[in-house]
Order: C-alpha cells, then structure tokens, then sequence
C-alpha cells in the first residue's frame, strides 16, 4: 500500500491535460490510460478511424 501511496504522489497529473498520439491501439493506448489513471485529462489522437479511441472515452 506505501508503494501506491508514493507512486500516486510521484505521479500526480491532477489539473493536467496530455495529448497523447496513437492512442486508438498498442503503446499509444495504454499510455493514455496510464495518464488518465493519474488524473490527467487526456486527449487522444489516432489516424486509424477502427482503432481504440471509442473504447478509451469509455474508459476513462
């Protein structure tokens, strides 16, 4: 429990906002989720229309 209580503060994005570029599948994708888990607000880009993006508004 320490350690989550010290990564959340280590990693605080509250009143952030990210932009995140391949987000719709892969790496992209999860560090979009990575960045809404700490709070921050993210907007995610993809150039494939089938990619994750609708599944990531739900989400998150």
């Amino acid at each position: 429990m320490i350690a989550k209580d010290f990564a959340q503060q280590l990693f605080n994005l509250q009143d952030r906002v990210a932009f995140v570029t391949g987000a719709g599948s892969g790496i992209g994708q999860m560090i979009a989720y990575g960045l809404a888990s700490a709070g921050a607000r993210v907007v995610s880009f993809d150039l494939r229309e089938d990619g994750g993006l609708a599944e990531n508004r739900q989400k998150y």
